[in-house]
């Protein structure tokens, strides 16, 4: 269980099915909007989950390689399936959108602060 939680490849499954299941819950709830904040709420606890469970991975490089990789992937994944599945485009969604910016900003400090972290822990 424990090398699930530490592999980035599970966490980024995870995120994305959970991403799916909330789409289609608000899709059929009639509320999109919620759907992409859901979206874009889950892609930035990827973000989060990914950076502390970097902390106690035993290949830093090999890791950080993945996360970063699954993030690029994730990324533009999380936008076409909130507009694919909440039936609403990102030109609708407006300027809410910018929503989808925190996890571009807050991914680079967050990696950096657990490799600040595996330091002061001597990893």
């Amino acid at each position: 269980m424990q090398a699930l939680l530490l592999a980035p490849l599970a966490q980024a499954l995870t995120v994305s099915a959970l991403m799916v299941m909330a789409l289609l819950w608000f899709r059929r709830r009639g509320a999109p909007r919620a759907g992409w904040n859901a979206a874009a709420l889950l892609l930035l606890c990827f973000c989060v989950w990914n950076a502390v469970a970097g902390i106690w991975a035993a290949h830093i490089w090999g890791y950080l390689a993945a996360s970063i990789g699954l993030f690029v992937l994730l990324y533009p994944a999380t936008l076409w399936l909130s507009a694919t599945l909440s039936s609403m485009s990102l030109d609708e969604f407006g300027p809410e959108a910018m929503v989808f910016l925190a996890p571009l900003l807050y991914y680079p400090g967050l990696l950096l602060v657990m490799g600040v972290i595996r330091l002061l822990l001597g990893r």
